[in-house]
């Protein structure tokens, strides 16, 4: 999650309010996982992992779908990137952005 949030930044050229309340936002779900994990950790074994397991997941599907928001925020007509950022690397990152969230 660091890397990502990190690379992700190195193409932001400027921020504004509506952009660090969504990096607030991928942030706040990055916290919540140690809570999800550790209610596995504690399940493990038992019938109710299943429930934890489900919460775990549904942890890391809100951190990519925010990671996701950020991104086409930040990337929509090129409103806070770098100038120099090209349309390939923008398409790439739009194509595997969406899929993160479903994996």
């Amino acid at each position: 999650m660091w890397i990502t949030h990190h690379r992700l930044f190195t193409l932001v050229r400027r921020s504004n309010h509506t952009l660090l309340l969504l990096n607030c936002l991928v942030l706040l779900w990055v916290t919540v996982i140690p809570y999800p994990t550790r209610m596995v950790a504690t399940y493990i074994g038992t019938p109710d992992v299943r429930v934890a397991a489900m919460l775990h997941a549904a942890a890391f599907v809100m951190i990519a779908a925010c990671f996701r928001l950020l991104w086409w925020y930040v990337s929509f007509h090129g409103r806070l990137l770098h100038p120099d950022v090209d349309e390939h690397t923008i398409r790439v990152i739009n194509r595997t952005s969406w899929f993160a969230p479903l994996m």
